[in-house]
Order: structure tokens, then sequence, then C-alpha cells
């Protein structure tokens, strides 16, 4: 007997499952399945292999002098395609095909700069793929402007697509803002100190006296600022690698329809 997958409610999925256990993991007629042999999800009621689940087991009892009002009542599982169902509904249709590494670079330099919509989590990785081997091309041509050149060029579709990545998953692209702000900070502080320790140093010609000549006030505040922003840099990019590592919305979010999951009304 084949595997299934169970869909009751139209937008979570269960499986794989025995054919034979299928009525006690809750399938109804108008529960979605698919199995491998299938080309697509339908009603467990419409296929042939599990449309026998639904017969009425008991039969009517027919009597030789039949008593007067007794009916045969209908078993709870027989199909009834009227019922059970919510036709306004969007129903599970199945998955978008994942894009390849080229599909997904020319998806991102086709939106150059879109900041708007979703890009789920294959075609950011295959991205962030091409960036790491981009760059590790570059690193052996002996001009450094041209890495220079192509790294800024790269930049914005890197933001874009990270900002529809947040948008795929249900959070803003300010999460992506604060990140950068931190970090930006961090440099900005960093570059502070080693300057004014670069000056005294220049000065007294020894490290020892020039970091002795800073003051111990302006010595802990860089020391503070620093060990912060490297904290709040650190927990930041941990939180948005688990928002590039989390799935796709099921349904349509704020920021547009899944790129992923496929949902839509079933036509009879």
């Amino acid at each position: 007997m084949a595997n299934y997958y169970l869909s009751n409610n139209g937008s979570e999925r269960i499986g794989p499952i025995p054919e034979e256990e299928l009525i006690r993991n809750g399938m109804t007629p108008n529960s979605l399945v698919w199995c491998k042999s299938m080309p697509g999800w339908k009603r467990a009621g419409e296929v042939p292999e599990l449309a026998k689940y639904f017969v009425a087991q008991s039969q009517p009892q027919y009597q030789s002098q039949p008593q007067q009002g007794h009916y045969y009542q209908q078993d709870q599982y027989a199909f009834d395609p009227n019922s059970q169902f919510d036709y306004n509904q969007p129903q599970y249709l199945g998955m978008e095909p994942k894009p390849s590494f080229g599909e997904a670079v020319t998806s991102c330099f086709a939106n150059f700069a879109n900041f708007k919509g979703r890009a789920r989590r294959s075609e950011f990785w295959w991205f962030f793929l091409f960036n790491v081997l981009l760059g590790f091309a570059l690193s052996f041509i002996p001009f450094n402007h041209v890495g220079d050149i192509v790294s800024l060029v790269c930049l914005i579709p890197t933001l874009a697509v990270s900002t529809r990545r947040l948008h795929d998953t249900g959070h803003s692209g300010w999460w992506l803002f604060f990140f950068y702000l931190g970090f930006i900070l961090l440099v900005v502080v960093s570059s502070f100190a080693v300057y004014d320790l670069g000056y005294s140093y220049s000065s007294y010609d020894d490290y020892y006296h020039a970091v002795r000549s800073l003051s111990s006030y302006s010595l802990g505040l860089y020391s503070i600022a620093t060990m912060v922003l490297s904290l709040y840099v650190l927990v930041m990019g941990i939180i948005l690698l688990v928002f590039y590592c989390t799935d796709s919305d099921k349904l349509d979010n704020k920021y547009g329809p899944s790129p992923k999951y496929k949902y839509g009304n079933l036509s009879y």
C-alpha cells in the first residue's frame, strides 16, 4: 500500500501515512491527499484507492416484514461533495518548483532594487552562495578597485533580497536596518579609538606610554561602547540568521503572496 500525505484543513499537512492509517488520522472525503504516484493534491473521496474507506460499512437489514418507520442511516464517512468544505477558503495546491542556482541569481538581479514583495529561502541562500563565490574569485584579481566596484554593484541586490526574505517570514525590513546601524556605529567607535591611540603613539613613540597617555575615562568609554555594540551586532545577527532560515509563510501576508506555497480555490 502507498504512503500518503494528508491535509485536513487546507494549510497543514502530515505524513507520510500508510493507507490503512489515514482514517485514524482524521481523513474525510474532503481531506486533501497526495502520494508520489499522483500528479497533484486531490480530495480523498475522488481517489479510487481511498474511496472504499468511505462506503458505508453497514448495509440495511431487510426483514421479511419490515417495520414501519425503519430507515437506513447513512454512514458518517459516506461521500458528500457539498458537506464539510468551505469553497470560499483558499486550499493548499502544492509548492512552486525550487529555483536553481542560475534562476535565483537571475531573479535577484532582475529585482535589482526591489525592496517590496517576498523572496523564498532557496532564492536568498543561492544568492548568498553566489556572493561568496564571487568574492573568492575576485580575491585573485590584482586590481583591488575591480573587486570594490563589483562589491558595490552586488550590495543593492543583496540588501533587496535580504529585505524580501524577511518579508517572506512576516518580518519587517527594519530588522536589517537596525543591524547595519549597530554595525556602522561599532566601526565608527572603533575608528575613533584607533585614531586616538595612533595619535598618542606618534607623539610618544612608545605604545605603553601612548596607552597611558589616554585618560582612564576615554579608555573606559571606548571599551564599554565597543563591547555593547559588539554584543548588539552579535544578537541582531543571530536573530536575522534565524529569520533567514525560517520557512516561508504559507498564506499571503501583508507583503504579498507566498512565492513557495500555492493556494487557490478548487474548481468543480
